[in-house]
């Protein structure tokens, strides 16, 4: 029988994928980028894939082995295309990945997992994939973190109600890697963003343009407007008020037995 799955709101990044990397123009953190270099230089994979690669931010890392990114959106891919040496870029779906058993040492997800139909049916392709010994490494937000704070979703109505529907609750990853049978060896924290910004600095935040994070591009433009339009109220009042961001990425390593 097959299961039936319904996939989560995605934004189309092939509309996205022009505008996509200006999310990264004003970043000063080196966390994420920082780990999954040292990721790549730890297991040094001599083939790897990255599922949801995106414009290849991190495939870019890679310094040595065969680097494979596979992504459902086009655009984003040709944007990749731009950015990398030549090499394989795959367009396909997280839930049919087009490649035959035991092929990478490494299969890599960074802020991808949200946006995939069937995360169960993803991690167990995955897990086949695997060469014995090899690692399954996923990086992203948990958006039911009690401890999270983040403006976007103070000012924008449904936001964090949306994505605490898209993103699974890390509490059960583990176990649901167990599950298929790899070996969870690393479970922590791949980057803490922390930001505060003060009166209308947050007018220029990157982050608060709907066309680099998928919170505000699946909103309406009017629901879009409506939230600029609460912040701008806010800052008539309080011309110095801060507005915070202090979000988590957390990441599982497991390995195929």
């Amino acid at each position: 029988m097959v299961r039936a799955v319904t996939r989560p709101p995605t934004p189309n990044y092939d509309r996205l994928a022009p505008t996509y990397d200006q999310r990264f123009e004003a970043e000063t953190s080196e966390g994420l980028p920082a780990f999954v270099a040292e990721t790549l230089a730890t297991l040094q994979p001599n083939r790897w894939l990255e599922v949801g690669c995106g414009t290849g931010r991190w495939l870019s890392l890679a310094t040595g082995g065969q680097a494979i990114g596979l992504d459902r959106s086009a655009g984003m891919l040709a944007q990749a295309r731009r950015r990398l040496a030549p090499g394989r870029l795959v367009q396909g779906e997280a839930g049919a990945l087009p490649f035959a058993h035991e092929q990478f040492d490494l299969v890599l997800c960074v802020h991808a997992l949200h946006h995939f139909p069937d995360v169960a049916g993803f991690l167990h392709q995955a897990a086949s994939m695997l060469c014995p010994g090899a690692s399954l490494v996923i990086a992203g937000l948990d958006a039911h973190d009690p401890d999270l704070s983040w403006y976007v979703y103070d000012f924008f109505e449904g936001v964090l109600a949306r994505d605490r529907r898209r993103y699974p609750p890390w509490s059960g990853l583990e176990a649901l890697v167990s599950s298929i049978g790899l070996r969870p060896t690393e479970r922590g924290r791949a980057e803490s963003i922390r930001q505060v910004q003060r009166g209308r600095q947050v007018l220029a935040d990157p982050f608060l343009r709907p066309s680099s994070t998928s919170q505000l591009a699946l909103l309406s433009e009017p629901a879009y407007r409506a939230g600029l339009a609460r912040i701008e109220a806010v800052l008539e009042s309080d011309p110095q008020r801060d507005f915070e961001t202090r979000l988590e990425v957390q990441y599982l390593r497991a390995v195929r037995a």
